[in-house]
C-alpha cells in the first residue's frame, strides 16, 4: 500500500459509467424524473456533479450520472436505506457540508459515500471556520465511505452517536489536511462538546453510560492519509463534561464508548496533536505511520499516540517518528494515560522524539486509576532526546503499572531501557540523602524488604509535602513469623531528608528481615515512599548501608527481560529503511520463483509505493502472489562481520486469505522458526508471533524475511506484515 496511493487518480471508462447508470452504450438517457420526495428514505445510487456541462438539477432525482445532483441540498438532512449509494464525481470540488446524513444500512447492504468517475478524489472543502464540518453522518451503523478529500474545515468526516448499539463503519482511502481551527478545546463547539482538537475524521457522541453498551463497534479504517490537521484521527468526547480530565476525557464510561477497531495501511504526518483514542476496547493498529505527529506545544502535553482509559490494544509492525521539542511536558511518540489495559506494542519501530518513545502515566487525580498488564516487546527504539525509552510516570499513583518489556532494542548514546517499570525509581542528586541517592515509588503494595543481623535496625528516608504512609514489620530471616505492623507516616510540610522513619530494637541477635509497604493513604498531596538507607547492629555496634546495597530487595511489577542496548546507527529496521532505491540502507526486495531463484523485484510503483505487482512488498507488508512454490521477500545484506540481534513480528494484517508461511534464512538456510511449521500463519491469524534470532553474520551475508502463500486465488488477501529490524551488537 502506498501512502501516495492515496492521491492517486483511480480511471473508470465512460462504458462503464453508462452500464452503472443502467444505460446500454449509445443510448441517451431518459429525461429525469420528479425530485424524490424530502420525507422519503433514499434508496438506490444518487450522483452528484457541480462541474460545468455536467447537466446537474437538484429538482431532479439524481439518479444518472448524466443528470446528477449538482451540490449537496438535496441530501442535507436525509435518511438513507440499506444499500443506497452517494457518488460524488472525481475531481470535482465541493464548498460546503454535507450533512447531516440519517439511516443505516445492513452487512449485506451496506450504506456508500465514495466517488464515481476518473481523476483526483472528489473534494469536500470548508471556508476555514472551526464551526465548518465537511461530512457528518448521525448514529450510522452499516456505513462505508470512501475515495474522499476533505479540508479547511473544523471537524472533517463526523459520525456522532446518540444511541449505543450501532455496527459496521468502515472508512477507506480517504485523505483529510488543514483540518483546524478547534485546539485544546478553543473555542468550544455548541455541536462538538466533546472535540477537544479538530479532526480529520472524529467518532464521538453523548451516549447513555451503562456498564457494558457501545455506541458502535466493528470500525475499519483502512488506507488514510491525514497531514497538516491538528488531530487526524480521534475516537473520543462521549460523555464530554463530565468531569473528566479537560472536560472530554471520560470516568464514567470506562472502555466502552466503541469496541472492535482496526486501524491499518494509514499514514499521518505533520499534525499538531496526533491520534486520540479513549475509552475505547478491543483495537489494532496495524502498518501506520506516524511523522512529526504531535509538533504543537501544549500546557497538558504533546504526543503522537494518546490513549486514555483503552483496553485491549495492539500497535504492530507501525512507526512511530518524530515527536519534536515544543517546550511542552510529554513530548512522547505515546503516552498511556489513566485507566489503561492490556495494551501491547509489538515489533514497533520508534524513533527520533524529543521526549520519551512510550510513557506510561497513572494520573494522581484519580485515586483508581490504573496501568496493567502491558507488552512491550520486539521493538527497536532509536535516536530519542529522552535518558530512556520507556518511562514510568506512575510513582505519585497509589496503583502503579504492570505489564512484560521482553526482546526490545535500544539505540540511544548514554540511555537506559526504562527509569522505573521495574518499581521502586532510582534517584541521584539528592541534597541531603546518604550519597544523595534513594529509591522511591508511590505503588499501593510495593515492598522493600531489609535483610540483616543484630538486635536492632532503623529504616532512614525522608519526609514531604507529597509522601503518604507506609507499613513496617519485621519478621524472622524467611520473611516468615512476623511481628506487629506499624503503620509509618512520612508526610512533612517541607522536605527532610535523612530522617529516622522507624527503628526496632531489642531483637533476638540472629538474622531478621525489615519489610515496608507502601499505603494507599496519604496525609499530603501524594503516595510517595523513599528509602535512603538502613542502619542495623547491635547495642554496641551498628553499621548503615546505602539504598543500592544488596541485602536490599526491592519489588518489581513488569517483567523485564532481553532488553538490549545495541550500537547507535547499526540498527536496521524495514519499514523505516524502505525505499525507491533496491539496496537502500542494506535492503532489497525480492522474489523467488521456481527455476529462476531468488530476484531482485524489478519495477517500484511510486503511486503504490510497492516493489513488485501481483506479489509485492511495501513498507510494512509482503503480499504473496498465486504460485504454490513461489516467495517474496524483504532481503537484508550484512555490510560487515559481526553479531546481529534480528527482532521482530509477522502476523496477518486483516482476516482473510488462505494464510501464508514465514521464515528467515541466512543465505537459504532457515534460521527461524525452529520448526518448518512453526512458520505457519492461518488466513486470521492477527495476532502472529515474535521472530526473535541473536546469530554471528560475515560480511554479505543474506538474510530473508520471506512470505509463502498457498497458491490459491485469494492470495492478494493475505497481505503479512512484518517490518523487522537487524542490529548489529
Amino acid at each position: 500500500m502506498s501512502f501516495s496511493l492515496l492521491r492517486r487518480a483511480t480511471c473508470v471508462a465512460s462504458t462503464t459509467l453508462l452500464l452503472a447508470a443502467g444505460l446500454a452504450v449509445g443510448e441517451a438517457a431518459a429525461a429525469p424524473a420528479g425530485p424524490v420526495p424530502a420525507d422519503a428514505v433514499l434508496t438506490g445510487t444518487h450522483y452528484v456533479d457541480d462541474a460545468p456541462g455536467s447537466g446537474c438539477l437538484d429538482t431532479g432525482p439524481g439518479t444518472s450520472p448524466s443528470a446528477p445532483w449538482c451540490g449537496f441540498a438535496p441530501l442535507n438532512g436525509r435518511t438513507l436505506g440499506p444499500g443506497a449509494q452517494i457518488l460524488l464525481r472525481r475531481g470535482d470540488t465541493f464548498t460546503g457540508e454535507l450533512g447531516k446524513l440519517y439511516g443505516s444500512g445492513t452487512r449485506a447492504a451496506p450504506i456508500v459515500l465514495g466517488a464515481y468517475g476518473s481523476g483526483a478524489r472528489p473534494h469536500i472543502t470548508g471556508t476555514g471556520q472551526a464551526t465548518d464540518r465537511a461530512v457528518w453522518i448521525q448514529d450510522a451503523s452499516y456505513w462505508t465511505v470512501r475515495d474522499l478529500e476533505l479540508s479547511d474545515v473544523g471537524a472533517g468526516l463526523v459520525f456522532w452517536y446518540s444511541t449505543n448499539g450501532h455496527t459496521g463503519l468502515t472508512v477507506s482511502d480517504v485523505a483529510t489536511h488543514d483540518v483546524r481551527g478547534v485546539f485544546a478545546g478553543a473555542p468550544a463547539q455548541a455541536d462538538l462538546p466533546g472535540m477537544y482538537h479538530s479532526a480529520g475524521i472524529l467518532i464521538t457522541g453523548d451516549v447513555p453510560v451503562t456498564p457494558s453498551d457501545t455506541a458502535v463497534s466493528g470500525v475499519t479504517l483502512t488506507r488514510l492519509e491525514g497531514y497538516d490537521n491538528d488531530d487526524d484521527v480521534d475516537i473520543s468526547g462521549f460523555d464530554a463534561n463530565s468531569g473528566g480530565q479537560q472536560g472530554f476525557l471520560s470516568t464514567a464510561l470506562g472502555h466502552h464508548s466503541v469496541a472492535d477497531v482496526s486501524l491499518t495501511e494509514s499514514w499521518f504526518h505533520h499534525s499538531l496533536s496526533g491520534e486520540n483514542f479513549d475509552n475505547l476496547q478491543d483495537m489494532t493498529i496495524t502498518g501506520v505511520r506516524l511523522d512529526d505527529t504531535g509538533h504543537g506545544g501544549n500546557a497538558w502535553g504533546t504526543t503522537a499516540l494518546f490513549f486514555w482509559s483503552a483496553s485491549t490494544v495492539t500497535v504492530a509492525d507501525s512507526i512511530l517518528n518524530g515527536q519534536v521539542s515544543t517546550g511542552s511536558p510529554d513530548q512522547s511518540e505515546t503516552d498511556l494515560e489513566a485507566y489503561d489495559d492490556h495494551i501491547a506494542f509489538r515489533g514497533d519501530f520508534f524513533g527520533n522524539s524529543a521526549g520519551w518513545p512510550i510513557e506510561i502515566l497513572e494520573n494522581g487525580a484519580y485515586t483508581d486509576n490504573y496501568q496493567s498488564s502491558h507488552e512491550i516487546s520486539d521493538n527497536l527504539f532509536s535516536g530519542y532526546g529522552s535518558a530512556v525509552a520507556v518511562h514510568d510516570g506512575s510513582a505519585s499513583s497509589p496503583n502503579g503499572t504492570s505489564g512484560t518489556a521482553r526482546d526490545n532494542l535500544f539505540a540511544a548514546p548514554g540511555s537506559s531501557f526504562t527509569d522505573g517499570l521495574g518499581g521502586w525509581t532510582y534517584s541521584t542528586a539528592n541534597a541531603g540523602y546518604l550519597d544523595a541517592d534513594a529509591h522511591y515509588i508511590g505503588t499501593k503494595g510495593a515492598t522493600a524488604t531489609f535483610t540483616f543481623t543484630g538486635t536492632t535496625a532503623s529504616w532512614v528516608g525522608g519526609k514531604n509535602s507529597d509522601h503518604g504512609k507506609a507499613d513496617v514489620v519485621v519478621c524472622d530471616g524467611d520473611g516468615n513469623g512476623c511481628g506487629a505492623v506499624t503503620t509509618v507516616d512520612t508526610y512533612a510540610p517541607s522536605a527532610l531528608p535523612q530522617q529516622v522513619l522507624y527503628t526496632a530494637s531489642d531483637l533476638p541477635d540472629t538474622t531478621h528481615t525489615l519489610k515496608i509497604t507502601v499505603r494507599s493513604d496519604t496525609s499530603g498531596t501524594g503516595h510517595y515512599t523513599d528509602v535512603d538507607g538502613f542502619i542495623s547492629g547491635t547495642a554496641s555496634r551498628t553499621t548503615e548501608v546505602d539504598d543500592t546495597d544488596p541485602s536490599i530487595a526491592y519489588s518489581t511489577s513488569w517483567s523485564l527481560t532481553g532488553n538490549t542496548p545495541v550500537a547507535a546507527g547499526t540498527a536496521y529496521n524495514a519499514a523505516y529503511d524502505f525505499s525507491a532505491n533496491q539496496g537502500g540502507s542494506q535492503w532489497r526486495e525480492q522474489s523467488y520463483t521456481p527455476g529462476r531463484g531468488w530476484r531482485d523485484l524489478p519495477s517500484y510503483d511510486a503511486a503504490q509505493e510497492s516493489w513488485g505487482g501481483q506479489g509485492h512488498v511495501s513498507r510494512f507488508a509482503l503480499v504473496p502472489d498465486g504460485c504454490a512454490a513461489c516467495s517474496v521477500a524483504r532481503t537484508w545484506v550484512a555490510p560487515s562481520s559481526g553479531t546481529v540481534t534480528i527482532r521482530g513480528r509477522v502476523l496477518k494484517e486483516a482476516a482473510g486469505g488462505s494464510g501464508v508461511t514465514a521464515r528467515i534464512t541466512r543465505d537459504g538456510a532457515r534460521i527461524w522458526p525452529p520448526t518448518a511449521a512453526g512458520g505457519s500463519l492461518d488466513g486470521a491469524d492477527t495476532a502472529g508471533r515474535a521472530t526473535d534470532v541473536t546469530l554471528r553474520v560475515t560480511a554479505g551475508d543474506t538474510i530473508r524475511f520471506e512470505v509463502a502463500g498457498r497458491g490459491r486465488s485469494d492470495a492478494a488477501l493475505d497481505a503479512t506484515a512484518w517490518a523487522p529490524t537487524v542490529a548489529y551488537q
